[in-house]
């Protein structure tokens, strides 16, 4: 009697403790849409039984909120490159290229969103001048909660392309009015990326091309604006032909870069000043017919980087994902890792952002020669590199989705948003509530 009265009373309290724990995921769901809801009911019952046993509780999946929606308003063709970044209010701002009106040339559109995913006003036109083609846009917040974008900008009367930027205030609109970045205008000056600094200021880099040589460039800007000094050239690790740069801020308020070389991946460290921190550094090579390409860069909580990008086979017939993360000194931490586990045919990209939690989400789009589709696919990674959820759908629907863009909200959540190529080539996005490694229910 007295065996079952403590077994019955030790029952009791874990079953409270169980009670007390599915209240508060409970709250939690409420964040989430049905689908998630209807999942939970599913897993409660075995969920209830490891509480009972006292064993952990594992939520090692990145959740969505909702389905995917449109973000422009414009039904016309050729809504692409979209990209996106939070703001300091909480909400976040999408920037894509159209063609709304048809016509020969493209224009660089925006729209702002709120903290709750909800439209900010209406869509917006970025570029002043409309006569010219523009493309490849860019976007990061500001430190006083503006934002600016930057893009390409194509003339055909001189048969050049320019870096252009406007900044916005916090309400939305134009901080004075868009300038040139680039100060060398031989060639092709283009496919500029634009970051945010700890202090605030600014670093915007490119791609240009001449008649004699490949080579990447980048400018400083104070965060009311000013220019330091004028553009400088990034460090070439061979001399040889350079890609498309890719930038990110650090923690110690310097900033890092990778881009692809001669059929290599390299990175170079920076202090604030735009000094050189360290030596160019190999992240990868071409081997055993393989050619990496596609670099993206993203900052670690714990003063480090992690490094993705895209290898494929010389003759296209396969491809894969890589990445590679770096302590707060610059040395490698670990060895490199393979990301996707499905067979990639055709990968058009890959994207990388760093979670408020310190872990990390890659993305990429890719050819799933079973379903004669295109989709986008993500996986979440701590920040050691351990694996916390398997590669996971980033779509729901079946398509052609291609192009991911990636952005981390302040309230924790992760955005993936991505073009759409239907009969109205539309930008769709859709939020996720992240991967958590573990949690943990303490019982009495």
């Amino acid at each position: 009697m007295l065996f079952s009265n403590l077994l019955s009373n030790k029952l009791s309290q874990k079953f409270i403790s169980v009670c007390n724990y599915m209240f508060q995921l409970r709250f939690f769901l409420n964040r989430l849409n049905e689908s998630f809801v209807c999942w939970s009911k599913l897993k409660l019952k075995s969920l209830v039984s490891l509480v009972l046993l006292g064993a952990p509780v594992f939520i090692q999946a990145a959740i969505p909120i909702g389905p995917e929606f449109q973000v422009n308003s414009s039904i016309s063709m050729h809504q692409k490159e979209g990209v996106v970044s939070s703001l300091k209010n909480g909400g976040y701002i999408i920037v894509w290229v159209g063609m709304p009106h048809g016509g020969n040339d493209h224009d660089i559109f925006a729209q702002r969103y709120k903290a709750d995913g909800t439209k900010e006003g209406l869509e917006f036109l970025v570029n002043s001048d409309t006569a010219d083609e523009q493309w490849s846009p860019s976007v990061t917040s500001l430190s006083n909660g503006g934002f600016i974008i930057t893009w390409s900008k194509y003339r055909r009367s001189t048969d050049e392309s320019d870096v252009f930027a406007q900044r916005y205030k916090s309400d939305g609109t134009a901080d004075g009015n868009e300038f040139q970045v680039n100060t060398s205008t031989e060639g092709y000056q283009g496919s500029a990326s634009v970051i945010s600094l700890n202090n605030g200021d600014l670093i915007i880099t490119w791609y240009s091309h001449t008649e004699n040589n490949d080579s990447l460039f980048a400018q400083r800007y104070k965060a009311d604006g000013l220019a330091y000094g004028t553009e400088f050239q990034i460090s070439s690790a061979t001399g040889g032909s350079q890609g498309i740069p890719t930038a990110i801020g650090l923690n110690n308020g310097g900033f890092a870069l990778a881009w692809s070389e001669n059929n290599s991946i390299y990175t170079q460290r920076y202090q604030t000043d735009g000094s050189l921190d360290g030596s160019v550094f190999k992240v990868a090579s071409a081997n055993a017919q393989w050619l990496p390409r596609a670099p993206v860069i993203s900052s670690l909580n714990n003063g480090g980087v992690v490094i993705a990008w895209l290898m494929d086979k010389e003759d296209w017939s396969e491809s894969k994902v890589f990445a590679q993360s770096f302590k707060a000194n610059g040395s490698v931490n670990g060895d490199a890792f393979l990301v996707n586990t499905r067979s990639l045919s055709s990968p058009m990209a890959c994207v990388i952002s760093t979670l408020n939690n310190g872990n990390f989400v890659i993305s990429w789009s890719s050819y799933f020669e079973v379903s004669d589709t295109f989709g986008v696919s993500a996986k979440s990674y701590n920040e050691n590199g351990s694996i916390i959820d398997e590669e996971f759908n980033v779509n729901s629907t079946v398509g052609l989705h291609m192009f991911p863009a990636i952005s981390t909200l302040d309230n924790g959540e992760f955005m993936v948003i991505w073009q759409t190529l239907d009969a109205l080539s539309s930008i769709s996005v859709r939020r996720f509530v992240p991967a958590q490694a573990s949690v943990t229910v303490s019982l009495p």
